[in-house]
């Protein structure tokens, strides 16, 4: 009976001590799946086409994230629009491509993107009623 309980305790001990040893062990990492669907809000970046490239290269920087702008197959003019938004606030939706050996920067291909509105300016401050008038 003693090497029955021995066993059972020192089994509920491995299968009880070991999932919560892996997990405190192997802290939780995001991981993009390559396909994902993303919205992104930011800055547009274009840098000029060196001379051994073709097209300029387009980037949204995210606070401290950069993504590679890419466009989606059948949409020749997208990225057109996109580069006369330089420096401009922009929401980009679109397929994400996540950094790889090949391609160091992570992407995303452009599907749609809607340039966010400049915030509306404050109205005049209205003349302060409790002023005294002049000349009496």
């Amino acid at each position: 009976m003693k090497k029955l309980v021995i066993v059972t305790g020192l089994v509920a001990a491995l299968v009880g001590g070991v999932p919560f040893s892996a997990m405190a062990a192997a802290p939780a990492i995001e991981t993009k799946v390559k396909g994902e669907i993303v919205e992104k809000t930011g800055t547009i970046e274009v840098k000029q086409a060196e001379k051994n490239e073709k097209y300029n290269t387009v980037t949204i920087k995210v606070g401290n994230d950069v993504f590679k702008l890419l466009p989606v197959k059948g949409n020749k003019t997208i990225m057109g629009d996109l580069e006369k938004l330089a420096g401009k606030e922009v929401t980009v939706k679109g397929e994400l491509l996540p950094a790889n050996d090949k391609h160091p920067m992570a992407a995303i291909k452009v599907e749609s993107f809607t340039e966010k509105a400049a915030a509306p300016a404050a109205p005049a401050p209205a003349p302060a009623a409790d002023a005294p008038a002049a000349g009496k």
